[in-house]
């Protein structure tokens, strides 16, 4: 898989278009009930508008339950700018971490992929309902986790390719109609596959310790917590959970 260039967006006009979509009733502003989702495979996102409508989404779950305080709804659009800022950036990296933004949403049952000169093309998601970022990095010599504090600081980091290649979950969110119907496992399935494809022998991701439905779906999936990491991260109040994928049946094709 490869990622995708992309070009700093116009805001203003995008935020335009957010709303006239919001007020038609249609576009990823749209409430995902039972009787009119169609959920496309989880990928990674390919177009310019999926990672605007990632951002977005990612604003509304930040800002989630505090839609009344003064500026809310400006510091939402900031929020999302200042996300697909950083999207750029990450995606658009040269330091040898390859990360994906992968996005599930809805396709209006509509065929999501046809034929354009002998390639196979995908349309445009509809709509969003979860996302969140994967990257492939490799442990530096001498650590078992990522961020563990070595004792010996200096020894050489620059031969990465025998060093263990891991896989990194963050910024998993979906949208507040779309859950409870099992997008989350469904994308975090698939990140592992990909994390897999890529050549990764473990997952990691943090959990807010009193984030108790997020450490139930990990765990439910196979993640568990790096014992050796929670003091370190305890001022954080968050845990590292890991999972092996060489012993995880959560493999799935891309």
């Amino acid at each position: 898989m490869s990622t995708i260039a992309l070009h700093r967006p116009n805001f203003s006009r995008r935020w335009r278009m957010v709303q006239a979509s919001a007020s038609k009733g249609a576009g990823f502003l749209k409430k995902f009930t039972p009787s009119n989702i169609i959920f496309d495979t989880p990928r990674e996102a390919r177009h310019h508008e999926e990672y605007w409508m990632a951002a977005w989404l990612r604003a509304e779950s930040h800002w989630e339950g505090r839609e009344n305080e003064r500026y809310a709804e400006s510091n939402r659009r900031k929020f999302a700018q200042q996300e697909l800022n950083a999207m750029t950036r990450r995606y658009n990296s040269k330091l040898g971490e390859k990360c994906m933004c992968i996005v599930m949403g809805d396709v209006d049952g509509e065929d999501e992929a046809k034929k354009e000169d002998g390639e196979l093309k995908h349309s445009i998601l509809k709509s969003v309902a979860g996302t969140l970022d994967l990257s492939i990095q490799h442990l530096s010599h001498g650590q078992t986790f990522p961020g563990e504090r070595l004792k010996h600081p200096l020894v050489c980091l620059l031969d990465r390719k025998s060093s263990i290649c891991y896989g990194y979950i963050a910024n998993l969110c979906i949208a507040k109609s779309a859950r409870r119907q099992g997008v989350a496992t469904t994308m975090l399935r698939y990140a592992i596959s990909a994390a897999n494809s890529n050549g990764a022998e473990k997952v990691f991701v943090h959990v807010h310790r009193h984030n108790k439905p997020a450490r139930n779906l990990y765990q439910k999936i196979g993640f568990q917590v790096v014992d050796a990491a929670s003091f370190q991260l305890y001022v954080e109040q968050t845990y590292l959970l890991c999972l092996d994928v060489s012993s995880c049946d959560v493999r799935l094709s891309i």
